[in-house]
């Protein structure tokens, strides 16, 4: 069964380290999406092993389960468009913001390969660290494998449109926003991705206010998961200011 979370979006839990303004300092993890029963940590849980221990590569000389396709069809993205049909539903003119933490550095050519693969088009792809440079973070191998799904999935969805990935520090709050406060100060970008969360605590709503779009700036949507263990809700999916997405499954 493949698992979608909205735009391929977040959830997390919550890790105590030093003091923070006099709160606790709080990291986001990202979401574990193969299995809604199965808690977030913060790395995915991918299975490892060597031909010694049983472990054997897919039969298949090529992708399996459902494509970009089934999915913008099973959600009905295909059906949108806009100025009664005259303009399509596919993102052309919009830029989608990514917030992940750490670094992909092969996120760029494994785009392309997944455009290769689903015949889809290379659209506009821009990496930046959370203050938009290029000097990008440490490389982390479970965030990167988010990073490859996010970026990927929100470009099957919506082909036309930009994607701006900005990687955060490392995966602190504090970072992350910082992340998602530029993030949604970029020139063209219309919604803002955050494949990350934590439990709620007590103090969360000091950041509520970045979840608003910047003065002089068109409207932003952000954009997190509801988490994947329903009930209760994580932040800052719980935001007031932000748009909460379950994880349905299809056949």
């Amino acid at each position: 069964m493949l698992r979608v979370t909205g735009a391929f979006w977040a959830f997390f839990d919550r890790q105590r380290s030093k003091p923070f303004g006099g709160s606790r300092r709080f990291h986001a993890q990202i979401e574990i999406l193969e299995k809604r029963d199965t808690p977030a940590s913060l790395y995915p849980q991918f299975a490892f092993g060597s031909p010694t221990n049983g472990a054997k590569p897919l039969s298949s000389a090529g992708p399996t389960g459902l494509t970009p396709a089934q999915i913008r069809h099973a959600y009905g993205f295909d059906q949108i468009s806009f100025n009664n049909g005259a303009i399509a539903g596919d993102g052309s003119g919009m830029t989608i913001a990514i917030v992940d933490a750490y670094d992909n550095p092969k996120i760029a050519s494994d785009l392309h390969q997944f455009n290769l693969a689903f015949g889809l088009p290379d659209s506009g792809f821009t990496k930046v660290n959370q203050t938009g440079g290029t000097n990008y973070p440490a490389v982390d191998a479970g965030w990167a494998g988010e990073i490859a799904m996010d970026v990927e999935w929100a470009h099957a969805m919506a082909p036309k449109a930009n994607i701006l990935l900005v990687e955060a520090t490392d995966s602190s709050y504090e970072n992350m926003f910082a992340a998602v406060a530029f993030a949604a100060k970029q020139p063209g970008v219309v919604a803002v991705s955050m494949s990350f969360g934590g439990s709620e605590y007590t103090g969360q709503k000091a950041f509520d206010s970045v979840f608003k779009t910047p003065a002089g700036h068109n409207g932003v949507t952000f954009i997190a998961s509801s988490g994947d263990n329903g009930a209760p809700l994580c932040y800052p999916s719980s935001s007031p200011n932000v748009l909460s997405v379950g994880g349905p499954g299809l056949p």
